[in-house]
């Protein structure tokens, strides 16, 4: 005789555990950390001051370009290069220190300076660098472009950049605090159920004999 599939129960399914809020609150607490972090990291590799010189060899052929966050972006184009010299600077801008003092003086940063000549024959001065980029290294930058200027090399490419974003360093501050507090506080995994307790069993309770009968 053929099995008869009617008297067969059905398998039961497992039932599908649902993500509490809790769970699902801390999940996105996590992502949103990890977004401002990154974005963090994306702000600092940007640098907030940005100096470019770049020359292919023919006269006029110079352009220069100053990307900073105060004043933006600005770009000199069709210039000739004259001459680099090594300066002393603050905050972006060259000084003058053969009226100062020597202690004032030791404040000062060391970077480099090009001046350039556009088509109209005027004269622009370019300093290189906000801060101090080294004596050393400001020398060798002159080098290379007088290099440049007298005909040694054909090409020039002179690029500094400097600075920190202030949004950037806020942003991973608060995003690691938040990445930190959520992993520690958060809750990732649901909790196990509560077994059910098995009620005890009945007790029979002992039946009792009338006294008429035994009588």
């Amino acid at each position: 005789m053929l099995p008869s599939h009617a008297s067969e129960s059905p398998r039961a399914r497992p039932s599908r555990k649902t993500m509490s809020c809790a769970t699902m609150g801390s999940v996105i607490w996590l992502v949103v950390s990890l977004v401002v972090v990154l974005l963090g990291i994306s702000y600092l590799r940007k640098p907030t001051d940005l100096r470019h010189m770049s020359c292919t060899g023919a006269e006029g052929s110079c352009s220069y370009i100053i990307d900073t966050v105060d004043d933006g972006r600005e770009v000199f184009k069709d210039l000739t290069m004259v001459k680099a010299e090594a300066v002393r600077v603050r905050r972006g801008r060259a000084v003058e220190i053969k009226n100062m003092r020597r202690k004032s003086a030791r404040k000062l940063g060391y970077s480099y300076q090009l001046i350039a000549r556009d088509a109209n024959d005027k004269v622009h001065k370019f300093v290189m660098s906000y801060g101090s980029i080294g004596r050393s290294t400001s020398k060798e930058e002159v080098d290379k472009v007088m290099a440049y200027v007298k005909g040694t090399d054909e090409t020039l490419e002179s690029l500094q950049s400097s600075g920190v974003s202030a949004v950037g360093i806020l942003l991973v501050i608060y995003g690691g605090f938040s990445l930190l507090f959520s992993l520690i506080l958060g809750q990732f995994s649901e909790p196990p159920e509560p077994r059910k307790r098995l009620a005890p069993p009945k007790r029979s309770q002992p039946r009792h004999v009338s006294s008429k009968r035994m009588s």
